[in-house]
């Protein structure tokens, strides 16, 4: 099954990676993609691939990018020019590549030479046969009724977080859609903010440094919020880049 795993990979980088028609070239980057959403432990590589300082800048801003429009639909600045595939070929999706594979790689060799075994349930879900149940899914949030509950794999009990009206428990929703991928600190209050927002003072005008700085201010109780009695378990990270502009999770298990 890990080299099905890694095939499959292979063929969707392949389907798209040589081809000179724009349209066909972005079609095929989104299978590229969506696979890797859509596969663990491809998901997984890909998120730390992307939240890790150790990538390189270009690597994880700009592929980050584009992965995150042509899976999610988001806005994006970043361009590449597909008519050229062979500086494609050179770039940060070559080199994207060579670190899912890589990832792959470690993932499935231990130090002591025992393989891990990727297999699938009855769900068609791939998981480890080797790990405990957490590292078949990512920690994600889901919402029944009124409430909202944050799930550390699939397996896993519910933890009630709040109301799915509350700022924290969106807050948490936000980060981990997907979870590792920086988001500007603009973009997270805007998927937290409530309606006595329109009133602060803090808020309005023209000075942006006030306005950020409440914005991050807000963002700040929120996760004051959720670290409250422990529901996160010790296991999530909130992080802000330097300059407070950009905040993700880490998953620190």
């Amino acid at each position: 099954m890990n080299d099905n795993l890694l095939q499959e990979l292979e063929k969707h980088f392949d389907d798209f990676i040589n081809l000179k028609d724009p349209d066909k070239f972005y079609s095929g980057l989104r299978s590229y993609f969506r696979f890797i959403e859509d596969t663990f432990p491809f998901n997984n590589i890909a998120h730390t691939l992307f939240s890790s300082r150790s990538t390189p800048s270009l690597l994880r801003s700009n592929t980050s990018a584009l992965y995150e429009s042509l899976v999610f639909n988001k806005p994006n600045n970043f361009t590449i020019n597909p008519i050229d595939p062979m500086s494609i070929k050179a770039s940060q999706l070559s080199s994207f590549h060579s670190y899912m594979k890589d990832g792959f790689s470690r993932l499935f060799t231990r130090d002591t030479g025992n393989k891990r075994v990727i297999t699938k349930d009855a769900d068609g879900d791939y998981y480890n046969e080797n790990k405990l149940p957490e590292e078949k899914s990512r920690p994600h949030c889901i919402a029944e009724g009124k409430w909202g509950y944050l799930k550390f794999n699939k397996y896993g009990n519910k933890i009630k977080i709040g109301s799915q009206d509350s700022r924290h428990f969106r807050l948490l929703q936000c980060l981990l859609e997907p979870m590792g991928t920086a988001k500007t600190i603009e973009g997270v209050y805007e998927a937290i903010k409530l309606p006595k927002d329109k009133s602060d003072p803090d808020l309005s005008g023209w000075d942006s440094y006030k306005k950020n700085s409440k914005k991050v201010s807000i963002i700040q109780n929120a996760i004051k919020e959720l670290q409250k009695g422990n529901k996160l378990l010790g296991k999530l990270k909130f992080m802000f880049d330097d300059t407070k502009s950009k905040i993700f999770i880490k998953y620190i298990g």
